[in-house]
């Protein structure tokens, strides 16, 4: 069967990187698409400065993740050394916490082949929340858990 990416869920790293979770036919691939933004107090010119380099890596991490949707997950997981992929598989159960007004919502992914498992703060509010549920419970009918 010919591999396809199904959804992108953004999500963010506790490392400072943006990406999101690729859901395909047959794995969820974790992929980076853009770096932290500047944060400065350096006054007027550094702020000025470290805004237009948001601007430009916004822009970038944006066209990332919009040719995302269109590459083989393979070409994906080559692009960057540090996106990774887990087979549907090997995941012993899906958690998603729901956004709400204060906190962001999570992913949580436990798997066969790590003891810790993933976890991811999502980006997007909870206005898409139950779409990404409803895709993940999908793939995963019975290994996801809402909280």
């Amino acid at each position: 069967m010919n591999e396809v990416t199904r959804w992108i869920i953004d999500v963010s790293f506790d490392t400072g990187w943006f990406g999101c979770l690729l859901l395909t036919s047959d794995r969820i691939v974790v992929a980076r698409t853009e770096q932290k933004r500047c944060e400065t107090d350096g006054g007027r010119l550094m702020e000025f400065i470290s805004r237009r380099i948001d601007i430009k890596v916004r822009r970038e991490g944006e066209q990332r993740r919009l040719s995302y949707m269109t590459m083989h997950p393979d070409n994906i997981l080559a692009a960057d050394t540090k996106n990774v992929a887990t087979p549907y598989s090997e995941i012993e159960k899906v958690e998603m916490k729901e956004p709400g007004r204060i906190w962001a919502g999570r992913i949580t992914i436990s798997t066969t082949k790590r003891e810790r498992p993933y976890k991811y703060p999502l980006r997007e509010g909870e206005e898409v929340f139950s779409r990404h549920v409803s895709l993940v419970r999908s793939f995963l009918p019975d290994r996801l858990i809402v909280t």
